[in-house]
């Protein structure tokens, strides 16, 4: 019964975030027209983020597979394999 309770919150915060998005209105104004706790919302709205079937955005993780470093500078380009040798290219 509890899991059943919690899939309809889920639910029901999801329907609210979808339709607060389409609305236009900001989430303040949102929650006044719905007469919903505007902390209630940002924090559902936080936590359905990262869930399937919603918009990700943010921070993606990468893996660096290259100790190289590449700078462009206006016209040429130079690849060195640690910043240190192009301190040293550069003279400084």
């Amino acid at each position: 019964m509890e899991k059943a309770k919690r899939k309809l919150s889920r639910e029901k915060w999801q329907r609210h975030v979808g339709e607060q998005a389409r609305s236009g209105l900001s989430q303040l104004e949102y929650c006044k027209r719905e007469g919903i706790n505007k902390s209630n919302f940002a924090y559902w709205k936080r936590r359905l983020r990262g869930m399937p079937g919603e918009k990700r955005s943010g921070f993606a993780s990468v893996e660096i597979i290259s100790q190289k470093v590449r700078y462009r500078v206006r016209c040429f380009e130079v690849e060195v394999s640690s910043l240190g040798e192009l301190k040293e290219l550069l003279g400084r």
